[in-house]
């Protein structure tokens, strides 16, 4: 039925592991639904940061900077971490707005999933993120980057780097009204926001301080890059088109056959049609978005004036589509997207993105393992990162007991647990696991 209802779907399923991926476990005759299709080369989050205050403290930009809209630039050449622990700490020491007074940072939290990934690995507390390291299933919080994350961190924090409110989680003002009142100086932002047309996103960070600030200026760039030339990104995938277990679309058992067909047609053509799928995706024109120029040979653009409830989920930047294919979301980049997908081409992203393992068919306890150890586990990382930053304990003396503390709060069974799952990398590329 597939084939005959859905042939655009089976045409997929032909070129990228779909049968494979969708067959039931305990059935090789059966499936378990439509996993989506996911075409993925470029990282939806990049570092933002004040191009003002760069040109205040004399740092200049690696890459050539391409100007997109008012004071708003991008170049496609990452800092390294030397270069990002130079900036934070001239950002907090060197007046970078000029008031005469040292009351601006560099940074306003402590997880910045690009400094992270610098270091090899990603999470964030309330995740649980896992991850092969020189061959060794961990946790994120367990791994040899996160402790070097943590060092780095607290070498900032001794220079007056970081927010104390980073800390403290006391503050009366929100991430978005520091940023607009030009309190820090970078971050981790989504590259949609990138995009000055849209109203709803100028009323938030980081694009907010433009209006705030009239002298402000923003630059953006890929994540920031350790030794290796080479950042991680939480969430991603390797370059290619691949079937993922993001998603699954469910079909009852007792679904009638004409009812099914139904289905798979609308299936097929929500997510695959070249016409049909943009609009599923965008929504109507005129109404949800207009065409930037010839429609769809032109760029998706917010309705001038119009203000977006929730752009995320009102056309401008999709409308949460299943399916991500790049044909169909291209239509919607920006011109900082075309610029890092551009980099990334150039330097082998499908080597920057990391797997762990994942209990895509819900066939193992891993769910249950996690709830019984999971929130104690991260109240011992957060504890001692925290506490580590701080300077309240030194980190080559007392990594190892954190360690010793985790397995005593059942880290090894959550291991072994995971062990059980699926290797998601070896899976999405047909080769078991």
């Amino acid at each position: 039925m597939i084939e005959e209802y859905a042939p655009k779907v089976a045409v997929a399923f032909d070129q990228y592991n779909g049968w494979n991926f969708n067959v039931a476990p305990d059935d090789a005759g059966a499936y378990i639904g439509f996993g989506a299709l996911r075409e993925r080369d470029f990282p939806a989050h990049s570092n933002w940061y004040r191009l003002d205050w760069l040109e205040a403290v004399g740092i200049e930009p690696n890459g050539e900077l391409v100007n997109t809209a008012d004071r708003l630039y991008y170049t496609t050449e990452p800092f390294t971490l030397d270069q990002f622990k130079d900036i934070m700490i001239a950002f907090a020491q060197n007046d970078p707005d000029g008031n005469g007074e040292q009351d601006t940072f560099g940074i306003s939290t402590l997880l910045i999933d690009s400094v992270l990934g610098a270091f090899g690995t990603i999470g964030k507390f309330g995740d649980d993120y896992n991850h092969y390291e020189n061959g060794e299933l961990k946790m994120w919080y367990a791994t040899d980057g996160f402790r070097s994350y943590v060092q780095y961190m607290t070498d900032l924090y001794d220079a007056g780097a970081i927010d104390p409110d980073a800390i403290t989680g006391q503050s009366t003002l929100t991430g978005h009204q520091k940023w607009a009142a030009g309190m820090f100086g970078a971050q981790d932002a989504g590259i949609v926001y990138a995009d000055p047309a849209n109203k709803s996103f100028m009323g938030r960070a980081p694009m907010n301080v433009l209006e705030s600030i009239p002298t402000a200026k923003l630059m953006l760039t890929p994540f920031t890059v350790g030794s290796n030339r080479k950042s991680q990104y939480r969430g991603s995938v390797a370059r290619g088109s691949y079937f993922t277990n993001a998603y699954f679309t469910f079909v009852g058992a007792h679904v009638q056959d004409d009812k099914l067909a139904r289905i798979l047609w609308m299936i097929d053509d929500i997510n695959l049609d070249p016409e049909l799928s943009v609009y599923a995706y965008f929504g109507e024109p005129g109404r949800h978005f207009d065409w930037a120029g010839e429609p769809f040979n032109s760029a998706i653009s917010a309705i001038p004036g119009k203000e977006y409830d929730d752009p995320y989920k009102e056309g401008v930047a999709g409308f949460d589509a299943v399916w991500g294919l790049l044909d169909r979301e291209r239509l919607g980049w920006k011109p900082t997207y075309k610029g890092f997908n551009e980099y990334l081409e150039a330097n082998q992203r499908d080597q920057m993105a990391i797997f762990g393992r994942f209990d895509i068919f819900n066939a193992t306890d891993i769910s249950d393992v996690l709830a019984k150890y999971l929130p104690e586990q991260h109240v011992i990382a957060q504890t001692y990162m925290v506490e580590a930053i701080t300077g309240k304990v030194n980190i080559d003396e007392t990594w190892d007991s954190y360690l010793a503390d985790l397995r005593a709060a059942g880290y090894d069974d959550i291991i072994v647990a995971y062990e059980k799952t699926t290797d998601v990398r070896a899976h999405m590329m047909g080769e078991g696991g």
